[in-house]
């Protein structure tokens, strides 16, 4: 059985908090903690619990070092809890209470007070007696704000980032939350990298781009305000749902090839992203969630008057983020920081058309030319005649002036066959859709 917290002071005061038994786990002020706390003497990461046998042992690894105590005691180092032990943090105390019953826990909550019964449902049995459902806390955290957004649940993240859906208290609706990792924070080229990126983010003008609402701070934590768009991974699509007919594929990477086009022009990075960084709604529409910025903008955008007001107003010296050095150009690293050519975004794109109107592996070049002959064999035999049509373009033109390598061109012939099909009007009235898309996560991506 896990071990609990139960709350002595502060905002969760006779809360329960139970302790998984795996783990780490972390305490601390920032949303990615698993318990969060707040106060002016609260660390980004003041504490980690770690699971030790049957019970657990608390680790400091707070920048001061002196922020937690144990039974008054500063945590110098790690060391096992016991039953009983009081974990103060700030103006939080707790009390570490093992789950192996001492007595009969009949009769009062020792939370509340109340009467409980120790087999009710929800009821947790302490050392200390049982503590009855409505003072049990499974969650973990404390009510998480960040200004006027109170945050609800992870729905995202990569090395660098957290993205979370919260509430905005001023007007009630949903928006992303896009946090900078506590310990990314400490990194200067990973901190330019997510200001600039957020800072160009606020002004990119495009309807597929998710747009970036506001970038802020609080006590240190960086983070990215979001619209919320509910819809699937693009690479989920892909790889669960295909074959969809052949319009919506169509008016997917229609779409893909005009986000695209826009982003070569500001030199904003996506085609290495554009499954796992692109949403795709009910309605069928395509929205860009993460982009990076290629590595001469990104120096341009860190040049700025208005980089450096926001970095100094998110806790960073702005000088030092302009003079990190860039990472070696290899792996990630250098697919994120340049811009791929024309030629393989357009191939890129076309693969992906063939993947959602068959839903069949990409096959080898000679394959696909051969499965585009004269009748069409293979998964693409029963496809309509313009997107048998725009495929040949794109993998096996008959002359060099036929073939689509551009995004100009693709952009353009993939409307061409939309109109053939007659998309835009199914859109129109709502004919064009994807069933069981909005009942996924509301996935912000990373």
């Amino acid at each position: 059985m896990p071990a609990a917290l139960k709350a002595l002071d502060g905002y969760l005061k006779d809360r329960v908090l139970v302790l998984p038994s795996s783990g780490p786990f972390l305490v601390g002020c920032s949303p990615e903690a698993d318990l969060t706390l707040y106060g002016p003497e609260i660390e980004d990461r003041q504490a980690m619990l770690v699971p030790d046998g049957a019970g657990h042992r608390i680790v400091p690894v707070a920048g001061r070092g002196a922020g937690t105590r144990i039974d008054g005691q500063p945590l110098r180092g790690p060391r096992p809890l016991r039953d009983g032990d009081v974990i103060a943090m700030g103006g939080h105390a707790f009390a570490y209470v093992s789950t192996d019953p001492l007595g009969d826990p009949a009769g009062a909550c020792a939370a509340c007070g109340r009467a409980v019964a120790p087999d009710a449902a929800g009821a947790l049995v302490l050392a200390r007696g049982a503590v009855c459902p409505r003072c049990v806390d499974r969650r973990l955290f404390a009510q998480r704000d960040l200004d006027r957004y109170r945050v609800l649940r992870k729905v995202g993240g990569n090395e660098d980032e957290i993205t979370y859906l919260a509430i905005d208290r001023e007007d009630g609706g949903h928006v992303g939350l896009r946090l900078l990792k506590a310990n990314r924070q400490a990194e200067p080229r990973r901190a330019r990298r997510f200001l600039a990126r957020a800072m160009v983010g606020l002004v990119v003008d495009h309807p597929n781009y998710l747009p970036v609402r506001a970038i802020a701070a609080r006590r240190g934590i960086a983070f990215v305000v979001l619209d919320l768009h509910d819809g699937m991974k693009l690479e989920r699509l892909a790889r669960e749902r295909a074959p969809i007919a052949p319009a919506a594929a169509l008016t997917v990477v229609n779409q893909l090839s005009e986000v695209l086009r826009h982003a070569r022009a500001r030199r904003l990075v996506v085609a290495k992203r554009k499954r796992t960084g692109v949403l795709v709604d009910r309605r069928l529409w395509v929205k860009v969630m993460a982009f990076d910025l290629a590595r001469e903008l990104e120096a341009t955008a860190a040049g700025t008057a208005a980089f450096a007001e926001l970095a100094a107003r998110c806790g960073f010296d702005a000088a030092a983020l302009r003079a990190a050095p860039w990472p070696p150009e290899r792996g990630e690293e250098a697919r994120l920081g340049r811009l791929a050519p024309e030629p393989v975004e357009v191939f890129s794109l076309g693969r992906l058309l063939l993947q959602l109107v068959t839903g069949a592996a990409i096959p080898s070049p000679d394959a696909l030319r051969a499965a585009l002959r004269r009748p069409p064999t293979g998964p693409l035999a029963g496809a309509p005649e313009p997107v048998l049509r725009l495929l040949a373009m794109l993998f096996a033109p008959t002359t060099a002036t036929g073939r689509v390598s551009t995004l100009d061109g693709l952009t353009a012939a993939t409307r061409q066959a939309m109109e053939a099909l007659g998309a835009p009007a199914a859109l129109e009235a709502g004919l064009l859709e994807l069933d069981g898309v909005d009942d996924d996560d509301d996935d912000l991506g990373s």
